[in-house]
């Protein structure tokens, strides 16, 4: 990996991990059905990106040495890393927080 394509994946990366970590913050004190069903339009949104960008951009072969078809190739794989990896933290936390719930109001019933 050159130079060039070290610098886009920076450039694309870091705003990513920002936006990550802002929306997780965000949804930290929601419903964990909401934060469930933001997991799952998540994940579809960034399945939906990888099967755009690599249905219309050309084989990797040919991007080599096109610098805008290059990063359009980093930003449509940073968005599907990016939502993937949201989708997981949403659906696993709304997971999580519903078990805990779940656990709380069984021992305080019984």
């Amino acid at each position: 990996m050159g130079a060039v394509e070290s610098a886009l994946m920076m450039a694309f990366l870091l705003p990513l991990l920002l936006a990550i970590s802002w929306v997780r913050e965000e949804l930290r004190m929601v419903e964990p059905r909401t934060r469930f069903g933001f997991g799952i339009a998540a994940f579809l949104g960034s399945a939906a990106t990888l099967f755009v960008v690599f249905s219309l951009l050309p084989e990797p072969a040919a991007i080599e040495g096109d610098l805008l078809l290059m990063m359009l190739l980093m930003g449509g794989i940073s968005i599907f890393a990016g939502g993937f990896v949201l989708s997981i933290v949403l659906i696993s936390s709304a997971v999580w927080q519903a078990f805990k719930r779940w656990k709380f109001y069984r021992s305080n019933v019984s």
